[in-house]
């Protein structure tokens, strides 16, 4: 359960974790998540369009965040992963938020969770993942694959 000094960043990023364990719908995690957490309504949206954003651009995500690993055969830990998730959506769908501000942001939530042995591997993909996003292609054709990652 997310406490009320956290970060719309960190709330969303509890919320995903949450999702992904099976602990409930993903509407009614991010509603209790948002309870009683003391964020302002301008965070609260944030956290939610974050939240929502990952929920519905994972496959997409997915395929650019391998593009950035060292070693895109090994899975991540899942926090590291779903924070990941949570920093590329900013960086690649958030006009709005300045790409370092996604990275600083996401790591420090990261740090929040109790992970700071994560920070680093987080970071060193997203700032990766700063300098290739104009580089990285979606995959082009009618498959099923491409057509789900477009």
């Amino acid at each position: 359960m997310p406490k009320p000094h956290q970060t719309a960043r960190a709330v969303a990023l509890q919320a995903l974790i949450q999702v992904e364990q099976g602990f409930g719908y993903s509407n009614i995690v991010l509603d209790h998540s948002l309870e009683d957490i003391g964020l302002n309504r301008r965070d609260k949206a944030l956290a939610a369009a974050i939240f929502y954003g990952v929920l519905e651009k994972r496959l997409t995500l997915d395929y650019y965040i391998v593009r950035c690993l060292s070693s895109p055969g090994r899975k991540p830990d899942p926090m590291a992963l779903e924070a990941i998730r949570c920093g590329a959506y900013q960086i690649l769908y958030m006009d709005r938020v300045p790409d370092s501000a996604a990275v600083n942001e996401t790591v420090q939530a990261v740090k929040s969770a109790g992970r700071a042995q994560l920070a680093g591997f987080v970071n060193g993909v997203l700032r990766g993942l700063v300098r290739k996003k104009g580089q990285i292609e979606l995959p082009g054709g009618d498959s099923l694959k491409a057509l789900s990652v477009r």
